[in-house]
């Protein structure tokens, strides 16, 4: 008896330990300033335009909520990438859309600029996933797992973002956002990462790469697979900068996943064209390696070519310093041997002002870079700009 009594009162104790909420005390899970709010769609619903949400811990999502966003300049805050997940659509996308945007999250259908910060976004493995038809988006050290095709309609900017993609897929693609930049960002991937394509050519779509990292687990594509086949009369531009690093990634070549033609080779480990299942370089894409400039003076008593060639060699050691990892040493010696031999200038575009006395004429100078044959026509294909500034001054 003595002994059952015990055994229920140490029951009664533990019972005792245990919180229990009070009547009619909530559990809030966002907050916008003093404001607490038990529903992220309650929060969204009473929230203006402008205004902050401070997400706790813990799963949200506004799919199929109902949330009041359209017009709406919303920020979401998150504990960090550990501590609050958001999920982008369902958790399990409907395998009857597979193939279609329906599987893809309306949340901000008709937004402004939707931003997230210090969360996980919680993606899936299936085509057409993302946020639909949100104006701009921008994510801040977030992490993004699975593959996402839909971002801001206008522009989409991650920076300091961790990418984690599906096993041997891409971890996103420039499929809807006119203008997308990744400032900072690592990509964690299996021999793909970025895809850069649009099933039309409505449209131009720049994209902007600086100071990124990608650490492949096995070697693939090189970071941006390339598709302008369907373009049209609009283009890639791929605007590169900084201090890029690329590990377990080789250089795109002429058999590394299967056969292309010599023009059709970057040599990069940034940036290839998809040749696999068809015609993926239509001469629709311009890559910008770095859009400071270099500047050199010539006077009348220096060779202009000689200048340039110059010129071209301090281009050279500031690709290779800022480890961009874009020419290979065999693409450096054949443009070398081009320029030095047949005096071929690689410029497009060259503009000349007039040329005063005691004064400078600027001239701004487009270096065309790829591995090619000295027969082939100088310009062909795609384009590859080193932008630097040549000042021709009088004596």
């Amino acid at each position: 008896m003595k002994k059952l009594f015990a055994m229920m009162l140490a029951l009664v104790m533990v019972l005792a330990a245990v919180p229990v909420l009070a009547e009619g005390e909530e559990t809030y899970v966002a907050w916008i300033g003093e404001q607490k709010y038990t529903t992220l769609e309650a929060a969204v619903n009473e929230a203006k335009s402008g205004d902050t949400i401070m997400l706790g811990e813990g799963k949200f999502t506004l799919y199929k909520k109902g949330a009041d966003t359209k017009g709406k300049d919303l920020t979401f805050i998150g504990q960090g990438a550990d501590k609050t997940v958001w999920n982008i659509g369902a958790e399990v996308p409907d395998p009857a859309n597979f193939g279609t945007e329906y599987n893809g999250d309306y949340s901000f259908d008709g937004a402004g600029t939707i931003t997230f910060r210090n969360m996980t976004l919680q993606s899936g493995a299936a085509d057409y996933l993302g946020f639909i038809r949100a104006d701009n988006t921008i994510v801040e050290n977030c992490t993004v797992n699975g593959k996402t095709f839909y971002w801001g309609y206008t522009s989409a900017t991650f920076k300091n973002t961790t990418f984690n993609a599906p096993e041997g897929d891409y971890a996103i693609w420039t499929y809807c956002s006119p203008t997308m930049t990744f400032d900072g960002c690592k990509f964690n991937v299996s021999g793909k990462a970025i895809n850069v394509y649009r099933e039309s050519g409505k449209f131009n779509v720049e994209v902007n790469y600086k100071d990124c990292s990608v650490v492949s687990t096995k070697d693939g594509k090189a970071v941006m697979n390339i598709n302008d086949s369907l373009m049209g009369n609009s283009k890639f531009t791929i605007n590169i900068s900084g201090k890029n690093s690329v590990t377990g990634l080789t250089s795109d070549d002429l058999n590394k996943e299967y056969k292309k033609e010599q023009e059709d080779i970057t040599c990069s480990k940034l940036f290839e064209f998809n040749m696999k299942y068809g015609n993926g370089n239509t001469g629709k894409t311009i890559v910008n390696i770095d859009g400071s400039f270099l500047t050199v003076k010539v006077t009348q008593s220096n060779n202009l070519i000689d200048s340039l060639l110059h010129l071209y060699d301090l281009c050279m050691s500031k690709v290779r310093q800022s480890e961009l990892h874009v020419l290979t040493d065999l693409v450096l010696d054949e443009l070398r041997i081009l320029f030095r031999v047949t005096r071929k200038i690689a410029i497009h575009d060259l503009i000349v002002g007039e040329l005063e006395k005691e004064d400078c004429a600027l001239v701004v100078i487009t270096f065309f870079s790829r591995r090619f044959k000295p027969s082939l026509n100088f310009f062909s294909k795609f384009y590859i700009h080193i932008y630097m500034r040549l000042e021709i001054c009088n004596a």
